[in-house]
């Protein structure tokens, strides 16, 4: 796969949807495991425990920007249909890799109070439900935004970079 980096002018070939989720899919995983390390140390260092509530939506958001420049960078602007597609697919993705990380904390006693409360009423599994409905419309609003702030900032540069090619 060519590099368009080097030429603003090289005519961009359509990016398979399955290499744009690869690509925010391992941005995602990578960033986590930054941001993990990070608390790790703060607290090391620190002493202070941190909550790590807000990074549940910005580690997305950021993932997002990141594969929304790789996306611009080699195909151009993908259409609004296609970029919410991609979004909701990302969106399902990353609430898929948030319960896994959840079983696998609560299975593995990483949060031994709820390791022992496996049976659930039938109101508390439609409350739960509600909840994952809520983050996965979250989600796929903030990796919308991701994927129009990286495109945006793509395509900038690129402009910036043709008119300085101009001069």
């Amino acid at each position: 796969m060519s590099d368009f980096s080097a030429s603003p002018v090289a005519s961009p070939r359509r990016v398979s949807t399955i290499a744009v989720l690869a690509v925010f899919l391992i941005v995602t995983v990578l960033i986590t495991v930054a941001a993990a390390v990070l608390y790790l140390i703060l607290d090391a260092v620190t002493g202070v425990s941190t909550s790590g509530a807000a990074m549940a939506g910005v580690i997305p958001m950021v993932a997002a920007m990141t594969t929304g420049g790789f996306w611009a960078k080699r195909e151009g602007r993908p259409s609004s249909g296609r970029q919410w597609f991609v979004a909701l697919l990302a969106a399902i993705l990353t609430v898929v890799l948030n319960l896994a990380v959840a079983w696998f904390a609560i299975r593995g006693g990483f949060v031994p109070e709820l390791r022992s409360q496996v049976a659930m009423s039938t109101e508390d599994m439609q409350i739960l439900v509600i909840v994952g409905a809520a983050f996965a419309l979250m989600f796929l609003l903030l990796i919308r935004l991701g994927f129009w702030t990286g495109i945006n900032g793509w395509e900038k540069r690129n402009k910036s970079l043709q008119d300085k090619l101009r001069k």
